[in-house]
């Protein structure tokens, strides 16, 4: 795993630098959204996440989830079209596990 001014950046991603998002394709062809290290580490303290239901058609560049913390708030938007088909339901009690492990439980 590479690293940049003390923030983690995996290789194995794909990266959405703009928008400081990472995607990672799954075997059953499902896309895993979140945070970068980098993006978390400047937003601050996660403090309220809000995530489309599973279900919900998100056309290309559209946000599928807001974030927000102390010093920033902003859209997640979709890099490709697709259905929301599930959404880690731990970020509504605890943000800020995105701060904790933008790359694992966040």
């Amino acid at each position: 795993m590479e690293t940049y001014k003390g923030c983690k950046i995996p290789k194995e991603l794909y990266y959405d630098i703009e928008n400081q998002v990472w995607y990672r394709l799954e075997e059953d062809g499902t896309v895993t959204v979140g945070a970068t290290d980098v993006g978390q580490t400047r937003a601050g303290r996660m403090v309220n996440v809000r995530i489309k239901p599973p279900g919900k058609h998100v056309p290309k560049g559209k946000p599928i989830a807001s974030l927000e913390s102390g010093k920033w708030t902003g859209p997640v938007p979709a890099v490709i079209e697709g259905e929301i088909v599930e959404r880690n339901e731990k970020l509504f009690d605890q943000p800020d596990l995105i701060n904790d492990d933008p790359y694992g439980e966040g």
